[in-house]
């Protein structure tokens, strides 16, 4: 389930009435950050997702300001809100990879799912996932179609589960979508 796809090399040719450059190098840019925990009050912000901007295939002077202007604003908006404070103040793990096995025999490794949670944060006892999306989403009624659509609860459950049989805890689960 949680298996990523390998890296894509390619270029991406800029369109005019895409300003902010394509969602999902929008959707790195944030991820890029949050693992590094780096915001836009940050400095060097800029110079940080330059790199990132360049190594997703963007080329154009103006696509690249404007992936990296509409995760400023993601970025933004995820540190205004409470969730943000909570997990600053927690232990937390980034981008951690796991792989869950067994001996069914699914395939000669015995793997039977294997992925990256975004972040693991702990707060006293209590353990928490929470996997970012920066999907476009306009009106509340469409999150519950998308999660179905995208299968992001049973991401989410291979998730916990992983966490699970590693650590013995039952984490809580959350989807954290930013725009």
């Amino acid at each position: 389930m949680g298996i990523e796809p390998p890296p894509r090399v390619w270029r991406v040719v800029p369109r005019a009435q895409r300003p902010t450059g394509p969602a999902w190098v929008v959707g790195q840019l944030v991820h890029q950050a949050i693992r590094r925990w780096r915001f836009p009050d940050a400095p060097d912000f800029e110079a940080f997702l330059y790199p990132h901007a360049l190594e997703a295939g963007l080329t154009d002077q103006a696509e690249i300001a404007g992936a990296m202007r509409e995760a400023r604003r993601l970025l933004e908006r995820f540190r205004a809100h409470p969730l943000w404070a909570e997990m600053n103040a927690a232990q937390r793990w980034h981008e951690l990879p796991y792989i869950a096995a067994d001996d069914s025999g699914i395939n000669d490794a015995g793997i039977v799912d294997a992925g990256i949670i975004d972040v693991l944060y702990r707060n006293g006892d209590a353990w928490t996932i929470a996997d970012f999306k920066t999907d476009e989403i306009r009106r509340a009624d469409q999150v519950v179609d998308r999660i179905a659509e995208e299968k992001y609860d049973e991401q989410l459950r291979c998730y916990a589960n992983a966490v699970a049989a590693q650590l013995g805890v039952h984490p809580r689960t959350m989807l954290v979508f930013l725009n």
